[in-house]
């Protein structure tokens, strides 16, 4: 879309999954609105940012577009990232649900157009009012993109990205068929050569993480009754660093516990690893099998019933981390 100013907006997406973006060139933002060089088509939308890829969720970011070419006097070096969020109240909704997109999405424009390779500014746009933060978000944001995201921008920028690719996890829904996308599967693994930490020789323990929700009594009898034949390393991952968390994962054989955002640290465990989160709905499963099945992990749920008790035998379970 091309304004008689020459002013320029790119939409460009991506297939199998769908995904899109805008790119705006030449811009000047003041918190919620976007001043352009000359006129633009009112009738331009901007794609929904937060979706899943199975259900797109309602539009709730509104932009105006403003003629306001005195802001244009100096000229723009900065480049801007804007991401919604729907709350960042867990590791995983953190790294998998937006940190891994925003990475992937900055790295594709550099690899296909040559952008985003100056000083990037992140914005974060919305919460969706959701009542709780993560206290670390900041930190483990700056540690895979190297520097902080902002609740407001400000300034001229000469590139700026509206959304990202894969907006939401990699999992489609309990009634949705499971499908392994190539486009995410190739760049979660540029992802993880560049951030993984490994150790390559034959691991010898397993994460248990400790929760204080959906904290399972099956999971400390297994730990406590095996513990004398398995190295299990019972970790309270909120109070490791990220880096810490990371190269704990790198060196684990397996991660076996009641699941949880700590799950998340798949991403940064071998190909070999084997994942063994315990639940009792069954719905919780989906979401950390398909962390594996991109990685080609390991993965054995372990369904409680309504008592507390496994449905999968002891024999079975321990049968997995000893050939892990």
């Amino acid at each position: 879309m091309v304004s008689r100013n020459r002013q320029i907006i790119n939409q460009i997406a991506l297939r199998a999954p769908e995904a899109k973006i805008s790119w705006i060139r030449n811009c000047s933002v003041k918190g919620r609105s976007i001043s352009l060089i000359g006129n633009i088509d009112h009738g331009f939308e901007l794609p929904t940012m937060y979706q899943s890829w199975a259900a797109p969720q309602k539009k709730h970011v509104v932009f105006s577009f403003q003629e306001q070419q005195n802001e244009f006097a100096i000229s723009p070096f900065r480049e801007l990232m804007i991401f919604d969020t729907w709350g960042t109240s867990s590791y995983y909704h953190l790294l998998i649900d937006h940190i891994i997109p925003i990475w992937i999405t900055r790295e594709w424009m550099r690899e296909n157009h040559g952008i985003l390779n100056g000083e990037i500014d992140y914005c974060r746009i919305s919460r969706n009012n959701y009542p709780t933060e993560l206290s670390s978000a900041q930190e483990i944001f700056k540690h895979f993109l190297g520097k902080n995201f902002l609740e407001d921008a400000s300034g001229v920028y000469k590139n700026l990205i509206y959304g990202y690719f894969y907006t939401y996890r990699p999992y489609l829904g309990p009634n949705q068929e499971t499908t392994i996308w190539n486009n995410y599967k190739h760049w979660l693994q540029k992802f993880r050569n560049k951030f993984c930490i490994l150790n390559e020789n034959k691991s010898d323990y397993v994460i248990v993480p400790q929760r204080n929700t959906r904290d399972f009594e099956f999971v400390h009898n297994f730990v406590k009754k095996y513990n004398g034949e398995i190295n299990f390393k019972i970790v309270e991952l909120s109070k490791l660093s990220i880096k810490e968390q990371i190269s704990l994962a790198g060196g684990a054989r397996a991660i076996f516990g009641s699941e949880g955002a700590a799950f998340a640290n798949s991403v940064f465990m071998k190909n070999s690893s084997l994942i063994i989160p315990v639940a009792q709905e069954n719905s919780r499963f989906l979401l950390h099998s398909a962390l594996p099945n991109y990685i080609g992990q390991k993965f054995l749920p372990v369904h409680l019933d309504q008592s507390g008790a496994s449905l999968v035998d002891e024999e079975l379970i321990l049968a997995h981390i000893r050939a892990s």
